[in-house]
């Protein structure tokens, strides 16, 4: 019973794996030209197989990119500004353990960016070698599709002439109608050959198409490096929003700068600790330069959007509306901006991740100095006000930090000397502090 259930089952085994194993046999190209049917299968490959959805996908992997690369430049620059501000409170004296391992970690986390930008850097430059691939894949087809037709056509109308030349050969003497009927029959069957009727030989759809292939990647490959990327948009706004957070206000270097001979990417330049703070006259050169005010609302932007044809921009509902309302087909609208002549469409204006980031970053360096400005007059001593700050740089990203670490804050007792109990109920400082602490431990893991 047992060998009459194991035999039955090692069977199917051994003919699955002959037939896994077995080899194809050689590619024959086509006799005779496609017909109609053949020709609307190729044709259809295109529209079976939309491209669309890939081209979607690509988009969507470089916006990660782009965006995870500036969160951690972001987070990186953070990290610096407090490591300055602790360096400058404990002077160029002795420096205490705590400091050194804040600084380690401070040069673990930079590596670590480094490393990461490098790779996505690399990952970039293949998304967009991707797209390259895909377009000329769906060229290659269109091109074996119109190479088939244009077969087809061809030897229809080479048999369209071969009665004709039967006919002329009818028309000789009944006595040598036998012989010239041969003599022309060879003639024609030399004259026509049915896979190409010009007498070459007929291209395969496939051979076509992989010719069409290896032009376009020979071409693409022997482009040098600046019109491989640097002139496309998505790599190009890759690396302006990466030197953003790496050196905020700052203009971008050139495009032709971005990569060396060797054809590797350019090193990025890394500001100086000492200059973190060596930015404040540059910063307010950018604020003056950079409007946080729509031009049509006047009110801050939210949601803004910036032209393609005269880079302004706008908040979002007040230009689209501005659009909606025009009496042009297609609707248009003139750029509202004063001595500005751009006339707008909806698909003109669009999200730019690049003046997104500068607009947030001042509107938050605006409530920032709003903010410590409104907390030095409350408390009526800027003494007090910079403590405070000072513990903030202190207590961050050390997750263990003790609670006598807290004593920069101490002058709050003054005003509550009588009781001790008060002392243990002042929820500002203490909910600040321990809030620091909690984001940068996330840090540090």
């Amino acid at each position: 019973m047992s060998a009459r259930v194991r035999q039955p089952t090692a069977t199917p085994g051994q003919s699955s794996r002959t037939q896994g194993n077995a080899t194809l046999p050689d590619y024959q190209p086509p006799t005779f030209p496609l017909n109609p049917d053949a020709q609307r299968a190729l044709a259809n490959v295109l529209r079976k197989h939309n491209v669309q959805r890939l081209d979607g996908q690509i988009t969507q992997a470089q916006h990660e990119l782009t965006t995870t690369g500036a969160a951690l430049h972001d987070r990186l620059r953070d990290l610096e500004h407090k490591l300055a501000a602790r360096q400058r409170k404990e002077g160029q004296g002795s420096r205490s353990e705590r400091l050194a391992e804040f600084e380690q970690q401070v040069q673990d986390t930079r590596e670590k960016v480094d490393s990461m930008t490098t790779r996505m850097e690399k990952e970039m430059r293949g998304l967009v070698d991707c797209r390259v691939s895909t377009s000329a894949l769906q060229d290659a087809v269109k091109a074996a599709e119109s190479d088939a037709k244009a077969n087809a056509s061809t030897q229809a109308t080479t048999q369209h002439t071969q009665p004709q030349t039967r006919r002329r050969a009818g028309t000789r003497d009944d006595a040598d109608e036998d012989e010239d009927e041969e003599e022309v029959m060879e003639s024609t069957e030399q004259h026509w050959d049915p896979t190409d009727p010009a007498g070459g030989s007929q291209s395969a759809p496939m051979e076509v198409f992989d010719k069409c292939v290896q032009q376009s990647r020979e071409k693409y490959h022997g482009l040098p490096l600046y019109e491989r990327y640097a002139e496309n948009k998505e790599y190009a706004n890759f690396k302006s929003i990466l030197h953003d957070a790496q050196h905020p206000d700052t203009d971008p270097p050139d495009a032709s700068q971005w990569f060396t001979e060797a054809g590797a990417p350019a090193p990025g330049e890394r500001r100086d600790e000492d200059d973190l703070d060596a930015s404040d006259d540059d910063i307010e050169v950018i604020r003056g330069q950079i409007s946080t005010k729509c031009p049509l609302t006047l009110q801050e932007f939210k949601e803004p959007l910036t032209s393609a044809k005269c880079r302004h921009t706008f908040e979002s509902f007040a230009i689209l509306e501005l659009i909606a309302q025009s009496a042009m087909r297609p609707k248009a609208a003139q750029c509202p901006v004063p001595g500005c002549s751009a006339m707008l469409e909806k698909g003109d204006v669009r999200p730019d991740m690049l003046t997104i980031r500068k607009i947030q970053r001042i509107q938050r360096n605006r409530q920032q100095q709003e903010a410590e400005e409104d907390s030095g007059s409350e408390m009526g001593n800027g003494t007090q006000a910079r403590g405070h700050i000072i513990d903030d740089d202190d207590d961050n990203d050390v997750g263990d930090a003790p609670p006598q670490m807290q004593p920069p804050v101490k002058p709050e007792p003054r005003s509550t000397a009588s009781t001790a109990r008060p002392q243990h109920s002042q929820p500002p400082r203490p909910s600040q502090v321990v809030d620091l602490d909690e984001s940068d431990d996330e840090m540090e893991d």
